[in-house]
């Protein structure tokens, strides 16, 4: 038995360990999705800020062309922004990029680069050559560039709304992002700038929101955050998971219901071999009396003195014949509840006066209570109808419980039987001062072969059928039977049978 209990723990200890390792790894799993999605989604905010800084840049240049209206005419400023859209974001226009411009643009810039750049600006009739053009286009307006660039690089005049929304959804969907989200663009004492702020975004969303630097260019002086949260991010991540979920908690669910099941068959076979053993030592005990009984009889019948005496032949004859009675009783009793656990029994069910049928019955056994020195009586309610039972099969209940509180009390037995009746059923009690059953074998007692623990002692006979007959035999007539404990000492067994049988 130690090795049994040893071997279910180590299997519960590893079935433990295979579902604390499963949830450790979906956890590990959760976790790696949860910094790839980070990953993104910082590098798609670089990049937004990226690209509207370029927006910055090129509309600080339309901004300075548009005013030299001497030496340049522009046909159309807006489409220079727009086709920043198609522009890499690691080769955005930068403060440190022009400045290089300007010292390289004489002998770096041809003709088609500088399309490249303002490709709808076009020269204007002016007597001046192309070359020198060219040098007043790229010393003057690119210094000025740089300049206005340095000195409103920290304003945030030239971010729009609509603009800011179209460049995260473009960032985002670019990195497989499609979760609806949130956004704000906040200054160093987390402000809140309205006019670059989504309808949903709220002043808590701050902690939880993904953040990057407006301006990151400029370390010296404190810069705004543009911050995205996503609602529905952990939904959204746990959902790329269910499908590891499911199977892993379908899997460990299998290996632990299993287990238990396992481990409840066991014991329900352990529990069964120990009433085998315990019916087989009572039927041991219960069959040998009678068999030495009939055998210490049958030996004396050849006695030579007793053939000759006519006497002491009927009074061994008349003890194998009780005897013989006896183990006959036994066998039926198992037989009938065999047949009854099988359903091969059908009641013949009549109507019956159940006052005289227990009164007929306590006539017959009060000579054997009141050799043992107790008593029996019956109080029945004068007006207690009939109803339709099986008599054979409820006198053997009657008697069976009779029985009991005789066999199991340790004192001059004293029953008492009660016949009430409602609006439904008859009702009737069988009260003792026996030695009670504990609370722990109530629900026990009416099971096949089942008898309260009492070791390898069989001070009282049985087989353990007793008590499980008479719970077939009332339910078979759609009744019910309990017991209940005495507030002294003994039991109480209460059974209700329909006034009509269903």
């Amino acid at each position: 038995m130690n090795k049994i209990k040893v071997s279910f723990i180590t299997l519960a200890v590893s079935i433990l360990c295979i579902v604390v390792f499963q949830l450790y790894w979906i956890t590990k799993s959760y976790t790696i999705k949860e910094e790839q999605f980070s990953g993104a989604v910082n590098d798609a905010l670089i990049k937004s800020v990226k690209k509207l800084q370029s927006y910055k840049v090129i509309s600080i240049l339309c901004d300075n062309l548009k005013s030299d209206t001497d030496t340049f005419e522009i046909n159309n400023c807006d489409t220079i922004i727009t086709k920043v859209d198609s522009f890499s974001t690691n080769n955005v226009i930068t403060k440190d990029c022009m400045k290089v411009m300007i010292k390289t643009t004489k002998n770096c810039i041809s003709d088609d680069s500088l399309k490249s750049i303002v490709s709808n600006i076009t020269l204007s009739s002016n007597p001046l050559s192309k070359k020198s053009s060219k040098t007043i286009f790229v010393n003057k307006v690119l210094n000025q560039v740089v300049t206005e660039y340095e000195s409103s690089e920290n304003s945030l005049s030239t971010y729009d709304k609509t603009r800011l929304d179209t460049v995260l959804k473009t960032e985002l969907l670019d990195k497989g992002i499609v979760l609806p989200f949130e956004y704000s663009i906040i200054t160093e004492k987390d402000t809140l700038i309205k006019n670059l702020t989504s309808t949903g975004f709220a002043i808590d969303m701050i902690s939880d929101a993904y953040k990057t630097r407006v301006f990151p260019d400029n370390l010296l002086i404190p810069s705004d955050y543009l911050l995205v949260v996503f609602p529905g991010k952990n939904n959204y991540l746990l959902s790329s998971l269910w499908i590891t979920m499911f199977l892993s908690l379908l899997f460990s669910l299998i290996i632990i219901i299993t287990y238990i099941y396992t481990v409840r068959v066991f014991f329900r076979q352990k529990k069964l071999n120990d009433i085998k053993s315990d019916f087989v030592n009572n039927m041991t005990h219960e069959l040998k009396t009678p068999i030495a009984t009939i055998s210490l009889s049958a030996d004396s019948l050849m006695n030579e003195k007793v053939i000759d005496n006519p006497e002491k032949i009927r009074f061994f004859a008349k003890a194998i014949k009780q005897e013989n009675a006896r183990m006959n009783q036994h066998v039926e009793q198992v037989l009938q509840l065999s047949l009854i656990e099988n359903n091969a029994f059908s009641l013949d069910l009549r109507n019956y006066d159940i006052n005289l049928l227990v009164s007929s019955i306590i006539e017959r056994v009060r000579l054997i209570v009141e050799q043992k020195g107790g008593s029996i009586n019956l109080y029945s309610d004068p007006n207690l109808p009939q109803t339709e039972i099986d008599m054979t099969h409820f006198s053997n209940v009657i008697s069976n419980l009779i029985d009991n509180a005789c066999k199991y009390s340790d004192q001059e037995p004293k029953i008492q039987i009660e016949l009430t009746f409602d609006d439904k059923n008859i009702i009737m009690r069988v009260v003792d001062n026996g030695i009670g059953i504990p609370d722990i074998y109530k629900q026990k007692i009416f099971e096949k072969f089942y008898r309260v623990p009492t070791g390898n002692i069989h001070d009282v006979k049985g087989f353990g059928l007793g008590l499980s007959y008479v719970n077939a035999v009332v339910q078979a007539h759609h009744g019910t039977v309990h017991v209940e404990n005495n507030a002294g000492k003994g039991s109480t067994f209460i059974l209700t049978i329909p006034l009509k049988s269903n």
